[in-house]
């Protein structure tokens, strides 16, 4: 009885079996990390795009504050020639 047992070689189904095994796992593996892109590529978009309108948000914050120190500095030195002509 131990010698059908030696002579026992499993079926060549068997590494086909194990083959297309592993290649359904590759592909439920690359589905997954599909997905998860799919999902998140979105968000990091939109989080891009966010952070460029804060961005050129900002770039006119100080525009508008450098305009308003100049306009500011201009009152100033009209005050002081005003201060000197009714001085003379």
């Amino acid at each position: 009885m131990s010698d059908a047992y030696e002579n026992y070689a499993p079926p060549k189904e068997d590494w086909v079996r194990g083959l297309l095994n592993r290649v359904l796992h590759l592909l439920v593996f690359i589905a997954i990390v599909i997905l998860l892109t799919c999902w998140f590529l979105p968000l990091l978009r939109e989080r891009q795009k966010q952070q460029r309108a804060l961005q050129a948000l900002k770039e006119q914050v100080e525009q508008e504050r450098a305009l308003l120190n100049r306009k500011k500095q201009r009152r100033k030195n009209k005050k002081k020639i005003n201060r000197k002509e009714k001085q003379k």
